[in-house]
């Protein structure tokens, strides 16, 4: 039921590792939104059905490589083999310790909402979320005064939303980090979109090619738009993103590697996914029809 769900994944949610950031036991509404999707996509696609199915698939490459390496003779090459099987059999642990410390976090942030939203109540704080201003060594004096904290922890969220605005280079090099004055706003770079016939190029995340129409997704608490088949277009990705992939045909991300969330999802249930496109949430037209080819990371404009 809901209460085991949230009991069990409510640590989840968009940038989960950000302590003031809601999860979906702070924010019931963030999970049922993503419900709201999944809930369209029909029964043959459930994810424990398209996993099934992959991983039979897996077994069978597995079992010809298996058989193509005894015939070489070659033990150095086995021995490749049978520790890459070995490494990828560590991710899920890999993944399991992650989960451990986003409920870890996620404990520290149910309860620093709660405390927000009673020194607000009592007149305390100008909004709840100024309790994320505190400094650590400043808890327990604001626990006790919490007034001799109003006005300086209005100050510091306006400060921290001002700071938002701007967007720090993606690449710092040699060690410099340009001046505050030079970072872009947000907002601000306004792209060319992609005319038809153009390619984007990005890297492959999964093989396979998928056509289907574009949804631009900035935001998974938001993903309205998404129709099951059409092809999730996104700046990034984290597990508060998974339930899209259920019902997304194809993922494109503008940042990620070989090992990003998107890519490994992808992998597990057999989309199509090229990632590092970049920009593509800007220089993609939300609702166009695409190609996406995860061998190759090409990503083409087919028709506005």
């Amino acid at each position: 039921d809901w209460t085991d769900f949230i009991f069990r994944f409510g640590c989840r949610g968009p940038n989960e590792w950000e302590v003031s950031a809601n999860s979906w036991e702070t924010k019931p509404e963030l999970a049922l939104a993503l419900l709201d999707r999944v809930r369209l996509q029909d029964d043959s696609e459930a994810p424990e059905i398209r996993q099934s199915v992959k991983t039979t698939e897996r077994q069978e490459v597995i079992a010809s490589i298996r058989a193509t390496l005894a015939e070489m003779g070659n033990e150095e090459l086995v021995g490749m083999f049978e520790g890459a099987l070995v490494a990828g059999n560590m991710m899920e642990f890999r993944e399991r310790t992650k989960t451990n410390l986003v409920r870890v976090i996620n404990e520290s942030r149910v309860i620093f909402y709660e405390l927000g939203n009673r020194m607000a109540a009592e007149g305390h704080l100008e909004e709840p979320t100024h309790i994320f201003m505190l400094l650590d060594e400043e808890l327990e004096s604001f626990v006790s005064n919490p007034s001799d904290f109003t006005e300086q922890l209005a100050e510091r969220a306006s400060d921290y939303e001002q700071l938002w605005t701007i967007e720090p280079p993606f690449f710092v090099k040699d060690g410099v980090v340009p001046p505050m004055t030079e970072w872009e706003v947000r907002g601000d770079d306004e792209m060319e979109p992609a005319s038809v016939g153009e390619v984007l190029q990005g890297v492959p995340g999964c093989p396979g090619t998928y056509r289907g129409r574009a949804r631009v997704v900035t935001d998974p608490s938001d993903p309205r738009g998404l129709e099951p088949g059409e092809i999730l277009i996104a700046p990034l990705t984290d597990p508060a993103w998974t339930p899209l992939f259920m019902t997304a045909g194809a993922v494109v991300v503008n940042v990620g590697g070989q090992i990003s969330h998107a890519v490994i999802v992808s992998r597990e249930l057999g989309l199509p996914c090229v990632v590092a496109a970049t920009d593509a949430t800007k220089r993609i037209p939300d609702g166009a029809e695409i190609e996406v080819n995860g061998d190759t990371g090409q990503v083409t404009l087919v028709s506005e």
